[in-house]
């Protein structure tokens, strides 16, 4: 069956299009092309590529940390009708416990997927941070930065975990990183008190980039 999509405006690789439309067969976009002139019809505005929200702690009411594998499928229907199609649900600083038991319902979501956007993988932020600038975290249950607590998260998360943030001046944060890297997971520096030093080093070593900066670290 194909259907044909016809847009002011259509975001593309090439940039904005003018009075486009979409070819779709299936699930499959075939064709975009100039809309023939004497066709008036338009039936949306604009049209964009899904987003992929990359940090979702919750919405709709609900959190990723609650214990209950529908949260993730409500969700997972909630990002889609804000037009998201892949997200990665992320942790908050808990008992580690909870968040391993967090990852475990986020690589489950993951391998049998389901309706709305899909779920990428699963986002560690916390408990690897300092207390001066600890926003919404809560700082008694911080941790120390451990290889094989890390690992052990890893294997929790049945290999899903996409990105873990860390304050760069913890002990052991270098190592981290580096072992993070190695295991192909993305290491964001947040909710930190880090120098310029510290920080350059934490890039030097492989972390890519920032989280909530300069926000709630001042």
């Amino acid at each position: 069956m194909t259907v044909l999509l016809r847009a002011k405006r259509v975001l593309t690789e090439q940039g904005w299009l003018d009075d486009h439309q979409l070819h779709i067969e299936g699930n499959t976009i075939v064709a975009i092309e100039p809309i023939p002139t004497g066709v008036a019809l338009r039936d949306v505005e604009l049209l964009c590529p899904a987003y992929i929200d990359i940090h979702v702690h919750g919405g709709d009411g609900v959190d990723v940390m609650d214990d209950s594998p529908e949260v993730l499928n409500q969700l997972a229907l909630y990002k889609a009708r804000e037009g998201v199609g892949g997200w990665l649900p992320t942790t908050v600083t808990a008992p580690l416990g909870e968040i391993e038991c967090a990852l475990r319902r986020i690589a489950q979501r993951y391998h049998q997927g389901g309706q709305g956007a899909t779920v990428l993988g699963s986002y560690l932020e916390g408990p690897y941070f300092t207390p001066q600038n600890k926003g919404a975290h809560p700082p008694e249950l911080f941790r120390e930065l451990d290889i094989t607590e890390l690992h052990r998260l890893i294997d929790v998360s049945q290999n899903t975990l996409r990105v873990v943030a860390l304050a760069p001046e913890k002990s052991g944060a270098l190592a981290a990183i580096k072992h993070l890297k190695s295991q192909g997971i993305k290491v964001m520096l947040g909710h930190s008190a880090a120098n310029y030093e510290e920080t350059i080093r934490a890039f030097d070593v492989g972390a890519d980039g920032l989280v909530h900066c300069f926000n709630g670290m001042t």
